[in-house]
């Protein structure tokens, strides 16, 4: 790709004549100003200086050069809005992203893809325009969409052969197919209403087709890959969705053609769809060039469910403060065509009321509400680990972990918190000879401060990347009560993995908490390594464990089953600590 066309177009293409189009402007010395088109205002602060070929506005700070004006208000990136003013005001130039022969040959097809388009819409009859309106397809969206209808019986063939193209041509445009080892050709879409998929220039390169009798196999059929048509990086009706996408800086995404043109009817035009492939990467770093938020607006069936879950595991490694996912979650058995058309389902309702990606995973992942067992407790930490393990800000990451922590305490700890009030006095006593240099811990908050105070202590000492994580691990582990201590304890950690964290202002508390709490003597604080404070923090996350345990063992409503569970689990919990060194 050559830079000369962004420097051809900037230099030969007026700005004020294309802004004009857009905005009413008033003339005031060397600039022209108006209503800023990127943001809504009353007092016009949207200025273009014509000298110099550029736009600003001072309320929203937008600015840029005509095609960066082109791009904004199209909805399509920097290069096709260069190329869209280069042909709307015929400017030469190399482009040298093609040869010349493939250029010609990109040409070509568009050409045979376009004649296809109009020939299909021209062969839409009664029938078809009757069984989509039975679909709330009206002649309006038939119009908007380009649907038309593919006979079949070579009538395709004929009338791009009157055209003077060849079968070469059309197989190339992926129109028709040859049978295998012969020369015989056939016509891939026939008896199909066919929809027209389109690239951002607005220009047919394949079409979906779908079966309009019951006994059609498959009942949705794409057009095969092609120079023009790549289905991994193509969604359908990217063409209209996009620009609005940008404005409202949100795209939804669906699954069908149907699904689409039904969320346009109810005014969702920033709607796509993949075509008949599962969504990659690829599909969701476009989406977020053109908007922050990807609305995932999925079939609530097994296929859809299975799908939203793939979807979530891939976003994770994308998502970042301002790259989003949401999710919107439709009555089951249900999809967005079927649910727009059903007058008892509230669409705008379940749009709005979308959960963040984070809640999403909560709700995909928690999917036995009334299950309170060890083993399904650790199934869910354990799934929510591997997911969150690939969020790649560390940061977010943090923030996710203690979100699910925090999902997790709600859910399977709150009774524990409320019975640790009311039952403190009969909780099994910590034995003092636990750990040699500790004293007694009458309550759980003693533990979670003395946990706080190491890592405070720890922060200043130089540890490996390993141990910090090894750190971070362990402190994600327990489920800390204390709201503000668990708060405390993620900051440290967070600021401790951007390398960014210095406590020496907590310093004496942290000093006061180990003498006091922990019973370390000054001599003790100044001469700990940052293995035996890794160490001593396991320790007292063990007792942390315990003390849970403990109150555990308190409610009378267990089973025998768990509370022999429970009591081996605390055997080896005061096994490990007795055996923890000092």
């Amino acid at each position: 790709m050559s830079d000369s066309i962004f420097k051809i177009v900037k230099n030969t293409v007026d700005i004020l004549e294309v802004v004009q189009k857009i905005v009413k402007l008033r003339k005031g010395g060397k600039s022209y100003s108006g209503l800023c088109p990127f943001h809504q205002e009353k007092t016009p602060s949207f200025h273009v200086n014509t000298e110099n070929n550029f736009y600003k506005c001072f309320g929203c700070l937008e600015s840029g050069d005509v095609i960066k004006f082109t791009s904004q208000i199209k909805g399509i990136t920097y290069y096709e809005a260069a190329v869209q003013l280069a042909q709307e005001y015929n400017i030469q130039w190399q482009n040298k992203s093609y040869s010349d022969k493939e250029t010609k040959t990109r040409q070509l097809l568009e050409d045979i893809l376009e004649l296809a388009s109009d020939f299909f819409q021209k062969q839409i009859k009664k029938n078809v325009v009757q069984y989509l309106n039975n679909r709330n397809v009206s002649d309006q969206l038939i119009e908007d969409f380009n649907i038309g209808y593919a006979p079949g019986h070579d009538t395709l063939i004929q009338y791009l052969q009157s055209k003077k193209f060849t079968l070469d041509n059309m197989a190339d445009a992926g129109l028709i197919a040859f049978t295998t080892n012969t020369s015989e050709y056939y016509e891939i879409f026939r008896q199909r209403i066919m929809l027209p998929i389109k690239n951002l220039r607005n220009a047919t390169i394949g079409f979906g087709g779908r079966g309009i009798s019951l006994n059609t196999v498959p009942k949705y059929l794409n057009s095969p890959e092609t120079k023009l048509f790549n289905k991994s990086r193509i969604l359908f009706a990217q063409e209209k969705a996009f620009p609005i996408g940008r404005k409202k800086n949100s795209i939804i995404l669906v699954e069908g053609y149907f699904d689409v043109i039904a969320m346009h009817a109810a005014g969702y035009t920033n709607t796509v769809a993949a075509l008949g492939t599962s969504i990659t990467e690829k599909h969701l770093k476009t989406l977020w060039e053109y908007a922050d938020e990807i609305v995932l607006c999925l079939d609530q069936d097994t296929a859809g469910k299975k799908a939203l879950t793939r979807i979530m595991q891939i976003a994770l490694g994308g998502i970042s403060e301002v790259k989003k996912i949401s999710v919107v979650y439709l009555p089951f058995n249900s999809d967005p065509d079927s649910a727009i058309n059903d007058k008892k389902i509230d669409i705008k309702n379940l749009v709005e009321s979308r959960l963040m990606l984070s809640e999403a995973i909560w709700k995909n992942t928690d999917t036995i509400p009334s299950s309170r067992t060890p083993e399904y407790i650790s199934k869910i930490r354990t799934e929510l680990k591997l997911l969150i393990h690939s969020i790649k800000d560390l940061t977010l990451r943090n923030d996710y972990n203690a979100f699910f922590k925090q999902k997790i305490k709600d859910k399977f700890y709150k009774k524990i918190a409320k019975r640790n009030k009311t039952h403190t006095q009969n909780t099994l006593p910590l034995n003092h000879n636990i750990c040699s240099d500790s004293a007694i811990f009458t309550d759980i908050r003693d533990i979670e401060l003395s946990l706080a105070a190491l890592l405070l202590f720890y922060v200043e000492l130089k540890s490996s990347e390993e141990e910090v994580s090894q750190v971070n691990e362990l402190i994600l582990d327990i489920h800390i009560q204390d709201q503000e201590i668990e708060t405390l304890c993620q900051e440290i950690l967070t600021k401790k993995l951007q390398g960014q964290c210095k406590y020496t202002d907590l310093k004496k508390t942290c000093t006061q908490i180990l003498q006091e709490v922990i019973q370390y003597t000054p001599q003790k604080i100044e001469s700990i390594s940052t293995e035996a404070c890794i160490e001593q923090m396991k320790t007292i996350a063990n007792m942390h464990k315990l003390k849970m345990l403990e109150i555990e063992l308190c409610d009378t409503t267990h089973s025998e089953d768990k509370n022999k569970a429970y009591s081996e689990e605390r055997e080896e919990l005061l096994s490990s600590i007795k055996n923890s060194p000092n």
